[in-house]
């Protein structure tokens, strides 16, 4: 089978992708155990630290923001028509995105805050291959994915008051992609881990504290799978999802 059939019979699928229940729930469960955790050791804290009981508050917010992809690749041509040679590239499209937040925000001192949360993200970036005819086909990297952050803030302010001046942020995200709004090639992974760092400011509201946050995420894994006899697959070599964000947190 010559590549341009294997192109041609790829063209013409249209197999149903299923959701990922079991992975979904999984991420979700140990995120539940991880809040139980973590307020039930705070708890603790409360009763058996008196002196430093109203340093250690816990409360939950809603946040939203936008995204810019920066996908990196690492791609080969490849053969578009045996017969006169004709090679075909690949190359990334990003995209603007959006997301909406779901957090715990446990103060574990005037400086120091933790935050996991849960994250509903959408950003439509992905790959651009050739085709035997002018246009290009697309194909999209998580176009819509459930994060799980866990972040870890600390205020840059020496007086210790995290509410009054900028603060650093570090923290991990793992991510899962929607499968059923995957693109059926490339074969891409459905998990990832990225790493998060980023600078925050508080911003004052009478009757919420909100917060800003410019963040980089960098994904640690290469996504893209194996499959034979599948050109848009084996053409890419390395396949990475990072992101910069503009995030909006508002808490009571």
């Amino acid at each position: 089978m010559n590549q341009y059939t294997i192109y041609s019979a790829l063209q013409g699928r249209n197999d149903y992708v299923p959701v990922c229940f079991n992975t979904m729930k999984r991420i979700f469960l140990l995120h539940i155990l991880l809040l139980a955790f973590i307020h039930t050791a705070t708890a603790q804290t409360d009763t058996t630290v008196v002196k430093k009981r109203s340093n250690v508050s816990k409360n939950i917010g809603i946040g939203f923001g936008f995204s810019y992809s920066l996908l990196s690749m690492s791609s080969s041509p490849f053969v578009l028509l045996d017969s006169t040679g004709k090679l075909g590239y690949s190359n990334i499209k990003n995209s603007l995105g959006a997301n909406i937040s779901l957090f715990y925000n446990v103060r574990l001192s005037e400086r120091l805050y933790l935050r996991p949360g849960v994250d509903a993200h959408f950003l439509k970036a992905g790959i651009q291959y050739d085709t035997r005819l002018p246009n290009k086909k697309n194909s999209f990297v998580f176009p819509v994915a459930v994060e799980v952050p866990i972040t870890a803030s600390w205020s840059i302010n020496k007086k210790g008051n995290f509410a009054s001046g900028p603060y650093v942020a570090l923290g991990i995200r793992p991510t899962i992609a929607v499968e059923q709004f995957v693109s059926l090639y490339p074969t891409i992974k459905n998990t990832n881990l990225n790493v998060d760092a980023g600078l925050g400011l508080p911003v004052k509201m009478k009757k919420l504290a909100a917060r800003v946050e410019l963040i980089y995420s960098y994904g640690l894994f290469n996504l893209i799978g194996k499959k034979e006899d599948d050109f848009y697959t084996n053409s890419i070599s390395s396949l990475g999802r990072n992101f910069v964000g503009l995030r909006f947190y508002f808490s009571s």
